[in-house]
């Protein structure tokens, strides 16, 4: 009788402890799991989002926002049309100071190419908290110095831009009263409706909605990963148009709604190593158009493909990186093809390399009224005069056109031929006030008034910077002198001369 009871304790224990380790490898392994509970175990969105670091690069970008850092990042871009090429291999460098703890920013970039390796050099500075202004007046200051054209910072308050471009006499319609840099955030990218909504909703809705029958395991497959070939588990998501379109019409939402219209079939494989996401593939296909993602995530590299068929945009994106955040140095370098399906079909090319340091102290230049001149405190003619110089200067630098310089400005040429306006407006206007007040003695006039014609010249040349040759008889002589030669009742013959400018700069008496 002990014996059986003993016998029954021993078969109860061994089916309790079997029942735990059941448990235990269904929750910890994947051995009982159905492919359609494997399949959502690594396709979910901290697996997805590991396998583009789109977490880490969160990490990154407020880290930037909280801490001193020094930033240099290389933009290297080729683009190019089955007939001509658009940008031949040009770049741009950005070396960048963020002084978190003081609001200052120090940027020095640089445009140059394959031959030149500085065609033209500018400095920027942002200071929150100068002390330009002894009362205090100055707290937001933008501040640009070109290389090799000007020695001083040409500097802007970051207050009642829109008036300050009024009084320039240009259109302000859509300038702010503010000049605000954003940043740009994995949150804006979150927060997109149009984007990142409808693949929520959608992937709910098949997870949700879909048969076992729908999954199949693909077993050992041969992958390439980090250069080499190697094998990963493969599991596939197939859904043809017949049982994608019910559950699809169960979404209110617009776009899905627009997809179903298009008798799609999808297609989603995954791949694991190491129970890891390393892959993702996903196609969607219907009788006319084809949408594809290829992902794959190497050891310290991520690649990404995306082809839309009925779309004018394909691009790969290959990013690697190194470093850490934790480390204090973190670099993400890599390329960007993209393709422009059109008449042309453009064809690009962006190299990058961001390399991303945290510090304690940043030397930043200091601005001072030695080293900075604020337009804010200048006439507009003479802001309109500085700006025009400085777009002259840039176009005549040599490389300058064919740079990534060049090419904004061509971009922007409106812009750019609104302030060559208004620059030859106001100096227009300049010019003329400054001739009117020797014209009205043009011609044959009476001694009399030569002498009061004698005494305004005189009264010009010791208020104005803009000097007036007084001669008589074609012979130069101070107005003091020709006074004394001059007969009240005889007539005499005024002429003018001019600058290249169009200034009156001698007048004669005869």
């Amino acid at each position: 009788m002990k014996l059986i009871k003993l016998l029954i304790f021993l078969i109860i224990l061994v089916l309790v402890l079997g029942a735990v380790t059941v448990v235990l490898i269904y929750f910890y392994t994947d051995t009982f799991k159905s492919n359609q509970e494997i399949f959502y175990k690594y396709f979910s969105e901290d697996q997805a989002s590991k396998l583009i670091e789109i977490d880490s690069i969160d990490e990154l970008i407020n880290k930037t926002k909280k801490e001193n850092n020094e930033q240099e990042i290389e933009l290297t871009i080729s683009e190019s049309t089955d007939t001509k090429t658009i940008i031949d291999s040009q770049t741009v460098k950005f070396q960048n100071k963020i002084d978190i703890t003081n609001k200052m920013v120090e940027s020095n970039i640089i445009f140059k190419d394959d031959v030149n390796e500085n065609i033209i050099s500018m400095d920027f500075i942002r200071n929150e908290k100068t002390n330009l202004d002894e009362d205090g007046g100055y707290k937001d200051i933008y501040a640009l110095k070109l290389e090799n054209i000007l020695d001083q910072y040409i500097a802007i308050e970051n207050h009642g831009i829109k008036d300050f471009v009024q009084d320039l006499g240009m259109d302000n319609t859509n300038v702010k009263d503010k000049i605000e840099i954003s940043n740009l955030t994995k949150d804006l990218i979150k927060n997109k409706p149009e984007t990142i909504e409808p693949l929520t909703e959608l992937y709910n809705i098949l997870k949700n909605n879909t048969e076992k029958k729908n999954y199949s395991k693909l077993g050992k497959t041969k992958i390439t990963l980090n250069g080499e070939n190697t094998e990963a588990n493969g599991y596939e998501l197939n859904i043809k148009k017949n049982q994608l379109q019910p559950i699809l019409e169960k979404s209110d939402n617009e776009i899905i709604k627009k997809l179903n219209e298009n008798d799609l079939n999808l297609s989603v494989k995954i791949y694991l190593k190491d129970k890891s996401l390393v892959k993702c593939e996903a196609f969607i296909e219907s009788i006319n158009k084809i949408y594809s993602i290829n992902i794959v995530r190497e050891e310290n590299s991520v690649y990404i493909r995306y082809n839309n068929s009925d779309s004018d945009l394909n691009y790969e994106l290959n990013v690697s990186k190194k470093g850490s955040l934790d480390s204090g140095e973190v670099e993400f370098f890599g390329t960007i093809t993209y393709e422009l399906k059109g008449d042309k079909n453009t064809h690009g090319t962006i190299e990058f390399d961001a390399k991303f340091k945290f510090v304690d102290d940043l030397e930043i230049t200091e601005l001072t009224k030695e080293n900075c001149a604020v337009l804010n405190e200048y006439e507009p003619n003479q802001v309109l005069n500085v700006l025009n110089y400085f777009i002259e200067k840039i176009y005549e630098t040599e490389g300058v056109n064919e740079s990534l310089l060049g090419k904004f400005l061509e971009k922007n040429e409106e812009k750019i031929n609104a302030i060559t306006s208004a620059s030859t407006r106001a100096n227009s206007e300049e010019i003329q006030t400054f001739n009117n007040r020797f014209i009205q003695y043009q011609g044959t006039i009476t001694g009399i008034n030569v002498k009061s014609l004698i005494t305004i010249i005189e009264t010009s040349n010791s208020t104005s910077d803009l000097q007036v040759i007084l001669k008589l008889n074609e012979e130069e002589k101070p107005g003091n002198e020709v006074i004394l030669l001059i007969e009240d009742n005889e007539f005499y013959s005024v002429t003018f001369e001019y600058d290249e400018q169009g200034y009156v700069n001698v007048i004669n008496i005869a």
